[in-house]
Order: structure tokens, then C-alpha cells, then sequence
């Protein structure tokens, strides 16, 4: 090979790299298709013993925003009492290739109209975040408000998305960031130590959020075989891994998944 027609190579595929590398995320494998056919998946995720009573926060900073509703709860671990459901657990299935589209997720109407625009928010109100557990396409974007008349200071931990640590200043303007990849974002504010909010980043739209009696219904699923698994941010990762189930779908059919989660 002459060197001219080397030299011409490596050019082109310098070129073709970095086009390739510029390229936006593509999100998975997911491909949105009709389901007609489809099953469901419901249960309850109950917590084993006695139900605990929310904590207590100590509100040590800014008490005149942050404490106008006291005693002021944590949302770590909600048991309702009576029937020991677990609230903000999320049941979804893994590694599903094909099925509904996202807006046909197990959400309110509100946010099957944010899975369409992949487009969500989250807020600051009274120095908690709102919500406190959300599940997003991966992909998407998230507006980060600030309802409070005092600065926040945002800070994420993930593995696969970037993170990040930004304040935004009392009724100032929203930032907006983009989780590309599937995993557990834990987000905290830097100034007020008790703040946290989760966004689960999921691959498709198979989950749902408990209630507050740790109810949940996955719908409109394609016969089949899968894998249903649970996440709670009050549990240890290895011992929810345990509670992965093999489920069978069938057509027309509701199938029953239990869960029970010790502390």
C-alpha cells in the first residue's frame, strides 16, 4: 500500500470516527409496537414485621422555609399501618425488547404525557424534592426547579451518567439535565443534608410505582416469560436482588406477584 493511499485511509476513518462518536444516544434495544394480545402483572409490596413510624427529620438549617409544616417526615421508608404496604417501591420487569409504548406506561395521565415528550421535572418545595421517587425513560431530560426562596445546591451520584453539583438560587431559573443510561440516580442537595430524590432510569415502560398501600398493576405486557424485579431505597441492593421472581404472562390474564421486604 503506498503511503499517498494510507494516508487517505486513515483519514477517512478518522473522519467516520468522529462522526460516530458525535452521534446521539440511541436509547436500547426497546421497540414500540401494538400490543392486542397483552397480560398483567399485580401485587402487593409488603413490609415484614411490625410497620415502622416515618423519622423524623432535624431540621438544623433554614427552619423558617424548611420547617413551616412540622414535625417535618422523612419519605425513606412510608409502611401504611394497616396493611403494611410499602409506598415508592418500584416493580418492573428486565430486559423486555418489545411492547407498549411509553405513554402507555402504569403512570397518571400527567406523566404518560411526560413519557411521550421525555421531558420531566423536579422540584424543591419547603426544602423536600418533588417527587421524591420518579421512573424516566432513559434518554430523557429533567427540568431541576427551585420552588423555595432560598438556595439549593443539586448533587446526583449514578455510575453511568454524568453527574453533576449546581446550585440554583431561590426562585431562580431551572436547569436541565439528560440521564442517557439505565441505572438508580440518587439526588441530594449539599445544603440541606437531609434532601434526597431518586430517578429510576428504566429501558421500557414495564414498571410501576407503589401507592401508599404497596399496591402496584404492570399492564398491556405481551405473552411471555419474564423477569420481575423490585427497588427500594430503604433496602440493601443484594437483598432485593433475592426477590426477583420468573413470571409467566398469558393473554387476557392477570398474574400475581407478591412481595415482602425485610428491614
Amino acid at each position: 500500500m503506498s503511503k499517498r493511499i494510507l494516508t487517505f485511509a486513515l483519514v477517512i476513518f478518522g473522519a467516520w470516527a468522529v462522526g460516530f462518536t458525535s452521534m446521539p444516544y440511541a436509547q436500547g434495544a426497546y421497540e414500540e409496537i401494538e400490543v392486542s394480545d397483552g397480560g398483567s402483572i399485580s401485587g402487593v409490596v409488603k413490609y415484614a414485621g411490625d410497620a415502622p413510624a416515618p423519622e423524623e427529620i432535624n431540621v438544623d438549617k433554614d427552619p423558617e422555609v424548611c420547617a413551616v409544616h412540622a414535625p417535618k417526615l422523612s419519605e425513606k421508608l412510608i409502611v401504611d399501618k394497616g396493611s403494611k404496604g410499602v409506598k415508592n417501591a418500584v416493580v418492573y420487569l428486565q430486559k423486555v425488547e418489545k411492547g407498549k409504548k411509553w405513554e402507555q406506561a402504569d403512570v397518571s395521565a400527567e406523566n404518560k404525557k411526560r413519557m411521550a415528550e421525555r421531558h420531566f421535572s423536579l422540584d424543591q418545595k419547603e426544602c423536600s424534592f418533588s417527587p421524591h421517587v420518579q421512573v424516566i425513560p432513559a434518554g430523557s431530560a429533567i427540568e431541576l426547579r427551585n420552588g423555595d426562596p432560598l438556595m439549593h445546591n443539586l448533587h446526583s451520584y449514578s455510575m453511568k451518567n454524568s453527574s453533576f453539583n449546581e446550585s440554583i438560587p431561590g426562585n431562580g431559573q431551572p436547569i436541565e439535565k439528560t440521564f442517557q443510561f439505565e441505572e438508580v440516580v440518587k439526588v441530594g442537595c449539599d445544603v440541606h443534608k437531609w434532601m434526597t430524590a431518586w430517578v429510576v432510569v428504566q429501558d421500557n415502560p414495564y414498571f410501576c410505582v407503589t401507592g401508599d398501600d404497596g399496591t402496584y398493576k404492570i399492564t398491556n405486557i405481551p405473552p411471555g416469560e419474564y423477569k420481575l424485579q423490585i427497588w427500594h431505597e430503604a433496602f440493601k441492593k443484594e437483598d432485593l436482588k433475592k426477590q426477583k421472581k420468573d413470571i409467566k404472562v398469558e393473554t387476557n390474564k392477570e398474574a400475581k406477584a407478591d412481595f415482602e421486604l425485610t428491614p
